[in-house]
């Protein structure tokens, strides 16, 4: 019973990671969040990866005592990304840019997409 208590906390604070995440209206927070010179930063990276440790052993004070840890962490660093106001996206100079030689414009590097298969025809 208590070892659910306490993997509920865990989950709890794993999603609401996720989905900071994946939510690009808080891209401010998560810069900060992933600055590892960052103290709040490090504490946060190191108490979810022992807090994943402990979960897979059988010593539930381990777990609980290793949970309690992230939560604090998660605290101190869900504070010190509130206290970092908004950055403006840089400016970036045009000679940074690749240009093609033909035209001076530049260039825009895209990703390769992976080729689309073939339609086979079901028999």
């Amino acid at each position: 019973m208590r070892r659910r208590v306490i993997q509920r906390h865990h989950d709890r604070i794993k999603d609401e990671y996720g989905r900071l995440r994946i939510d690009p209206f808080r891209g401010d927070e998560l810069a900060v969040l992933d600055d590892l010179t960052i103290p709040e930063a490090v504490a946060l990276v190191q108490a979810l990866a022992a807090a994943g440790d402990a979960a897979e052993t059988t010593d539930p004070p381990t777990y609980e005592k290793a949970v309690l840890h992230l939560a604090k962490a998660w605290r101190q660093a869900q504070a010190r990304a509130a206290q970092t106001e908004p950055q403006p996206l840089p400016d970036r100079p045009l000679e940074l840019r690749a240009r093609t030689p033909e035209s001076g414009v530049p260039s825009t590097r895209r990703r390769p997409r992976p080729p689309i298969p073939k339609e086979q025809k079901c028999r």
